[in-house]
C-alpha cells in the first residue's frame, strides 16, 4: 500500500490509499499518522467523502483506547458531513457508533436515542445489514437498562431480519443468537441462553469477528458466573480480555477485571486485588473529571443542532 501510494496520480488515490494504510493497522494510536494525513490533503481538496471517512476512523480509533471527548466531537463531524453530502449509509453508521460510544460511558438512555433514531431512519432505507445492527442495538441498551422484554422485543425483530440474509451474511445471524443468548439469560430460560451462545459462538467463529466474539465471551462468562460456575466463567472473561486487548477495546478490559477481582475474592486473594488494582487505574484514566465535562458540552451542542434540523423541516 506505501508502494502504492508513491504512484498514486492524483489526490483522490492518495486519500484512498492512506486510508486503507490506516485500516491495516491493527494498533490504534498508529493508525492516526495516515487518518489525519489524508484529512489534510481531502480539507485541501474539499473531498467530502474523504474528510467523512478519516473523522470517522480517527473517532473510532480514539473510542477503543477510552479518549471519549475527542472520539464522540469527531464522530459529530463526521456526522454533520454525511447528513450534508445525503450519505445515508454512513450516517446509519455513525448513529451506532455514537450510540456505542454512549454505551462505553454507562450513558445506555442516551446510547438508545441514537440507536433509536439511525433504526427509525433505517427503516425507510435499502440498508438491510445496518438496520439489522441497528436494531441489535435498541435491544442491547435495553438490556444494559434491565428492560428484558423490550430488549426481546427488539432482540427479535434483530433475527428475523438476520435470518432472511443468511446465505449472505452468517455474522447477523451470530450477532442476533447473542443478543437472544443474552436476554434468555436476563429472563432465567437458562437452557434456551446456553443453547443461543453456543449458536452465536459458531457463527461469529466463521466471519471471525473479533468485537462481536469478545462479547459472545463477556456475556458467557456473566452467564456462567450467575450460575456460579465460577472457573468457566473466570475462563471466558480471559478469553474476552484477550479479544479485547487485541483490539485495544479498553472499556471491555475494565469491566472483565471488575468480574475478575471479584470472582477471585474468595479463590486467590492476590489475584483479586491485583485485578482491582489493574480496575482502578484503567477507569481514573477512563473517566476522568474534565472528560466528563466536555463530553456533556459536545452532547447538548449536538442536540441544540438536531432541534435547528427538525425546526427547519
Amino acid at each position: 500500500l506505501k508502494i502504492e501510494h508513491n504512484r498514486a496520480k492524483n489526490d483522490i488515490q492518495r486519500i484512498n490509499i492512506l486510508i486503507n494504510i490506516g485500516n491495516e493497522i491493527k494498533e490504534p494510536k498508529a493508525s492516526f499518522y495516515y487518518y489525519k494525513k489524508a484529512l489534510k490533503i481531502s480539507k485541501e481538496n474539499d473531498y467530502k467523502k474523504g474528510q467523512l471517512l478519516c473523522l470517522y476512523n480517527l473517532a473510532t480509533n480514539h473510542s477503543f483506547i477510552g479518549n471519549y471527548s475527542k472520539s464522540l466531537e469527531l464522530y459529530l463531524q463526521s456526522l454533520q458531513i454525511a447528513e450534508n453530502i445525503q450519505d445515508v449509509k454512513k450516517t446509519l453508521w455513525i448513529y451506532q457508533c455514537i450510540s456505542s460510544l454512549y454505551d462505553d460511558m454507562e450513558n445506555y438512555q442516551k446510547a438508545f436515542e441514537y440507536a433509536y433514531k439511525g433504526y427509525k431512519v433505517g427503516e425507510k432505507t435499502k440498508f438491510k445489514s445496518e438496520l439489522c445492527n441497528l436494531l441489535w442495538c435498541c435491544g442491547f441498551y435495553q438490556f444494559e437498562m434491565k428492560n428484558c422484554e423490550k430488549s426481546l422485543h427488539y432482540f427479535q425483530k434483530c433475527h428475523e431480519l438476520a435470518l432472511k440474509m443468511k446465505s449472505e451474511n452468517y455474522f447477523l445471524v451470530g450477532l442476533s443468537y447473542l443478543g437472544l443468548a443474552m436476554v434468555n439469560s436476563c429472563l432465567d430460560n437458562k437452557t434456551i441462553a446456553y443453547s443461543y451462545f453456543s449458536k452465536s459462538e459458531y457463527y461469529l467463529k466463521k466471519m471471525g469477528n473479533d468485537y462481536y466474539l469478545m462479547l459472545n465471551n463477556q456475556y458467557k462468562a456473566l452467564y456462567l458466573k450467575d450460575n456460579k460456575e465460577i472457573d468457566s466463567s473466570i475462563v471466558y472473561f480471559n478469553k474476552a480480555n484477550e479479544e479485547a486487548k487485541k483490539i485495544n477495546y479498553v472499556r471491555i478490559q475494565l469491566d472483565n477485571y471488575n468480574n475478575l477481582a471479584f470472582l477471585y475474592s474468595e479463590k486467590d486473594k492476590g489475584k483479586s486485588i491485583e485485578y482491582f488494582k489493574l480496575a482502578t487505574k484503567l477507569r481514573d484514566s477512563i473517566f476522568d473529571y474534565d472528560k466528563k465535562n466536555e463530553i456533556e458540552n459536545l452532547t447538548l451542542n449536538e442536540q441544540e443542532r438536531q432541534e435547528k434540523i427538525t425546526e427547519q423541516e
